[in-house]
């Protein structure tokens, strides 16, 4: 059963540039194809090394396998789907007139995306995801990477992230190059499982935020395992929760896994 799912792990929770998408996004799903290539690998669950698993294996596996050939994302809103297409297009407007020679490449592709054409090929969704093996290596083998990076790379630069304008790349670009090219084949897109896989805790979810404005867009960080976080956890069927402390007590969560087997 072990070799039917392989974990990749990033170092930190920081939304970055391409540089961190190159990490995450490509580099991280090469390393796991190659890694899993004789192996009959099914799921690729990228999480940070936050992370930790709020279920058993057992249970992770069982409900992986009631969705056979399908990846886990964490999909945004409607609202917010349609707020990053928006910004996506107006970005792209302000932003290509002054775009560095040498670059028509990432301009087109990125005009392409914006068009009305590719209307909702465009996806938000959480950085942490489980890819289906068939979407693993589509990502893996992607003989246009380093294009896609470079687009993303000139639109997205951290002053709009940082301004909330726009999410990270790898919060935008893999689920949108999976869509996409499953377009450009004439193909119907797979379904994907919308489901929240890493549940972070922020206040505002009791309704009660102690936070000033720095903080807001972080998650808060746990030392220990609270019965709330393990309720929220439940409520959203979050296979994983996020911003654990390296100090964590682990027992607790042993008895938590051994109570969902």
């Amino acid at each position: 059963m072990g070799t039917r799912v392989a974990c990749e792990g990033a170092s930190g929770d920081a939304q970055g540039g391409a540089q961190g998408v190159e990490e995450r996004v490509w580099k991280t799903r090469r390393r796991g194809a190659s890694a899993a290539d004789p192996l009959p690998h099914r799921w690729f669950v990228l999480l940070s090394n936050s992370c930790l698993p709020m279920v058993s294996f057992e249970t992770l596996f069982d409900y992986l396998n009631a969705h056979k050939g399908k990846s886990f994302f964490d999909l945004h809103k409607v609202e917010s789907q349609r707020f990053q297409r928006e910004n996506f297009r107006r970005v792209l407007e302000e932003k290509k007139a002054n775009m560095s020679e040498g670059k028509e490449k990432e301009l087109a592709l990125l005009e392409e995306l914006a068009s009305k054409e590719h209307g909702e090929t465009i996806q938000a969704h959480s950085q942490w995801c489980i890819l289906c093996r068939e979407d693993a290596k589509a990502l893996a083998e992607a003989q246009d990477a380093e294009l896609w990076l470079s687009a993303f790379d000139l639109l997205l630069d951290e002053e709009y992230v940082d301004k909330s304008l726009m999410l990270a790349p790898d919060e935008l670009l893999p689920l949108t190059y999976l869509r996409y090219h499953a377009r450009r084949r004439g193909e119907r897109m797979r379904k994907v499982v919308n489901i929240k896989v890493t549940y972070s805790w922020c206040c505002l979810d009791g309704g009660n935020c102690s936070c000033d404005a720095s903080r807001a867009k972080h998650p808060q960080s746990f030392s220990r395992l609270m019965p709330e976080l393990v309720r929220q956890c439940c409520d959203h069927n979050s296979l994983f929760a996020r911003k654990f402390e390296p100090k964590m007590e682990v027992d607790p969560l042993v008895q938590l896994w051994q109570a969902t087997t």
